[in-house]
């Protein structure tokens, strides 16, 4: 009787051990990253072209995901997932086969966590560092013709505009910066032409024309009423028709505010306040500008009208580009 009273304490216990095991052994269920109901709000029919955008679980922000947007197509897919580093500032390549972040990655040989610019290949979803280096390297943009890529990199201990060749094989030093306007620059689509920010000689933040054949720079938008120590100047971005650049205007309180630049007079105006709105994307038709404002992504029209979310998941979504 005592063995059999032995055997069923151990058969019990043996039984809530393989349950203990299994249940710790239970894979996480796969997050549902779209739901129909998001699907039905987003409006497709103000978002013709491709659009790429990281989205970061509220349940489980260790694992990004790099998410697509087809306007024309009218379908919305998770395309990528990352696990453990962080990545950040992406931009789609010119034809939409490749995807350009910045990625927090462990730098062994220095023992140190580095922002590295890195592509993904949507067919293959393989991945490649493009700016391999003991330094951060980060804030990339395509040229026009995706053959070459401007990025920001505090390389030579210096805050610098610098452009790697993907064809030649070879990266070089554009232009010296101010560490605290640290951005992306913007290309024009003569792919000669650079847009970055940086400050004047009275610490005034301001937007700066660079023409890569002759080196030559011209100031072209400045901030005379403040200075760095209250706003500085963020993710320029050229409309493809070459008249108009978005920028932010990123204040020390905490709000950023996106802006408009007419190239052409020079005259810079206000289009969404109130709010962190910020890394504008045009739109192909360079009529309406894509932007994230909390955690959802929004459109606007380039004159400051007809707002809409675009998002509209519990998720984060962040960085977004726009492409033909």
């Amino acid at each position: 009787m005592r063995y059999r009273k032995r055997e069923k304490i151990m058969l019990t216990s043996l039984i809530f051990l393989t349950i203990v095991i299994l249940y710790c052994m239970k894979s996480p269920s796969e997050p549902k990253l779209i739901t129909s109901n998001e699907t039905s709000k987003i409006p497709f029919h103000k978002l013709s072209g491709k659009i790429a955008f990281k989205r970061t679980l509220k349940d489980r922000p260790e694992e990004y995901f790099f998410m697509f947007l087809n306007g024309d197509q009218k379908t919305f897919d998770d395309i990528a997932t990352l696990y453990t580093y962080v990545p950040a500032n992406l931009m789609l390549s010119p034809d939409g086969t490749q995807i350009l972040f910045s990625y927090f990655v462990f730098k062994g040989q220095i023992q140190r966590f580095l922002w590295q610019l890195y592509m993904l290949t949507f067919e293959s979803l393989g991945m490649q560092n493009v700016t391999p280096s003991i330094y951060d390297d980060s804030y990339g943009a395509w040229s026009p013709d995706g053959k070459k890529i401007a990025f920001w990199s505090n390389r030579n201990l210096q805050s610098s505009i610098w452009l790697v060749d993907l064809e030649m094989d070879s990266c070089y030093h554009l232009v010296d910066i101010d560490y605290f306007t640290r951005t992306r620059p913007a290309w024009f689509s003569d792919g000669v032409n650079l847009v970055y920010a940086s400050t004047d000689s009275n610490f005034k933040p301001t937007l700066y024309q660079l023409e890569l054949a002759s080196s030559a720079i011209d100031p072209i938008y400045t901030d005379a009423a403040l200075t760095t120590s209250d706003v500085i100047f963020k993710h320029p971005t050229i409309a493809p028709d070459d008249k108009l650049l978005a920028f932010v205007k990123s204040y020390k309180n905490g709000f950023d505010e996106i802006w408009i630049l007419n190239l052409e007079n020079k005259n810079a105006f206000l289009i969404t306040t109130g709010h962190s709105d910020w890394h504008p994307a045009w739109s192909p038709d360079g009529q309406r500008i894509l932007f994230s404002r909390g955690k959802h992504l929004f459109t606007i029209t380039k004159d400051g009208n007809d707002l809409m979310q675009v998002t509209f998941s519990d998720h984060l979504d962040e960085y977004p580009s726009w492409i033909p």
